[in-house]
């Protein structure tokens, strides 16, 4: 378990660089299981804010980016997974004031449509790449 968080902590922000120019280099493709399953772990479901205003991208298996095991992780601990994040209003969110955002939802995911995927491309860049906003 330590090796794994230690993995994630040194490639949280990194790895959502890597894994987002993947994305703008990849051409939307619907009977891809790939393109869906490695959104679903490497790349962000939702955003939440911690106790302290920081944000923890979470994958849609509410885990850190990466992560698909059954263990159970309290966001609070692990400060050192969090992001800068830019702007959330293009996000849908829960909460009063603001707890998380969600990138996507069953009706608009990703990998079911080019609409979709075109929308979650430019949700993630609004959020956490798009400096003219800082």
């Amino acid at each position: 378990m330590i090796e794994k968080i230690y993995t994630t902590i040194n490639l949280t922000k990194k790895q959502l660089n890597v894994n987002y120019d993947l994305l703008k280099y990849t051409r939307f493709n619907a009977k891809s299981d790939f393109l869906a399953n490695y959104i679903r772990v490497h790349l962000p479901y939702l955003i939440r804010k911690l106790d302290d205003g920081s944000y923890i991208p979470l994958n849609r298996y509410y885990k850190p980016l990466g992560f698909t095991d059954n263990d159970w992780y309290d966001y609070d601990k692990f400060k050192q997974l969090t992001v800068e994040c830019v702007d959330i209003t293009g996000l849908k969110t829960h909460g009063e004031p603001f707890t998380s955002g969600w990138f996507y939802n069953d009706g608009t995911t990703p990998w079911g449509s080019k609409e979709g995927y075109k929308n979650y491309k430019e949700k993630l860049k609004n959020t956490f790449w798009n400096k003219s906003l800082t």
